[in-house]
């Protein structure tokens, strides 16, 4: 970097990226930092990415609800050009039971009318009319998979539901992240992700998005695992053993010995850096335990 961030972020999620974004735009100089080898790929990455302003608190209510402003007019909120390419938010409505357990959601509906926020009270008939493949018979308490009377009702009926039309999701929650970092490095944010493990290596190598973004060093194959500084290349061990059965028949020798395969897994013909993900877990039962593990096999 040439220059003193004002401000250190941890994360590049969505939390993160946004943070960074308008800190940048209000004119500091911002750094951010993330363990994975990718922005977004995180939590945000596994999240469900919906958009809802259904809250039992006021102050999370018009959070949630300025937040889908946002969302709504995503391209206009980062300004980054018509030629990105961007999450996209999907305005479907949320429909939310009423319940004993929820407080019938009483909160919810009285902080969506103070905010002016638009949704609808459903009762039992508009619910099936609308929506047929409810069931409003209630199943509660919840019931654990094993037990006896789990799926089988209680003989009550939920008398319906709180509808938000402008509710909705984000289809690419990773993505969005990435448009958030991108429209931050545009007024100056920088951000460095850890650097790739040697089997991300080896599928997949991204290029620097930007001359702005900061990237570490790539990785020394030298240095990447124990297995490798000792002069063997792992690889995915179903094609080792397919590679030596093949060099078998084509010197018109029968197939190789348990040994032999173990010596061609540790000198592929491919030359291969890792195993591959389809083959990891028959690599992980197959490897001999008596040796030290080579990182590409590690369990995350």
């Amino acid at each position: 970097m040439t220059h003193q961030p004002d401000a250190i972020i941890i994360g590049t999620g969505v939390i993160g990226t946004a943070t960074a974004f308008e800190m940048a735009k209000a004119g500091w100089k911002t750094l951010s930092l993330d363990r994975n080898a990718q922005i977004g790929h995180g939590s945000t990455a596994a999240s469900c990415a919906v958009i809802r302003m259904h809250y039992s608190t006021f102050d999370g209510t018009a959070f949630a609800w300025e937040g889908y402003h946002y969302w709504r007019d995503w391209a206009d909120y980062l300004g980054l050009g018509t030629d990105a390419t961007l999450a996209t938010f999907k305005e479907c409505g949320c429909l939310v039971m009423r319940t004993e357990s929820n407080g019938y959601l009483d909160k919810h509906l009285a902080n969506s009318r103070n905010l002016d926020i638009p949704v609808e009270e459903w009762d039992a008939a508009q619910v099936e009319s609308r929506l047929s493949i409810y069931s409003m018979d209630s199943f509660a308490p919840a019931k654990r998979i094993d037990d006896p009377d789990f799926g089988v009702s209680n003989g009550g009926r939920i008398r319906g539901g709180l509808y938000w039309p402008n509710a909705g999701y984000v289809t690419d929650p990773a993505l969005s992240s990435q448009n958030m970092a991108d429209a931050a490095r545009q007024h100056g944010a920088s951000s460095i992700a850890r650097r790739a493990s040697p089997l991300a290596t080896t599928i997949r190598r991204r290029a620097s998005t930007s001359a702005s973004s900061t990237t570490l060093p790539p990785i020394d194959p030298a240095a990447a695992s124990p297995s490798r500084r000792r002069g063997r290349r792992t690889r995915c061990l179903a094609r080792a053993s397919s590679d030596s059965r093949s060099r078998a028949t084509r010197r018109g020798r029968p197939r190789a010995s348990a040994r032999s395969t173990s010596s061609s897994r540790r000198t592929p013909s491919c030359g291969a850096l890792a195993t591959c993900g389809r083959c990891s877990r028959r690599a992980r039962r197959s490897w001999p335990t008596t040796r030290r593990w080579p990182r590409s096999f590690a369990t995350p």
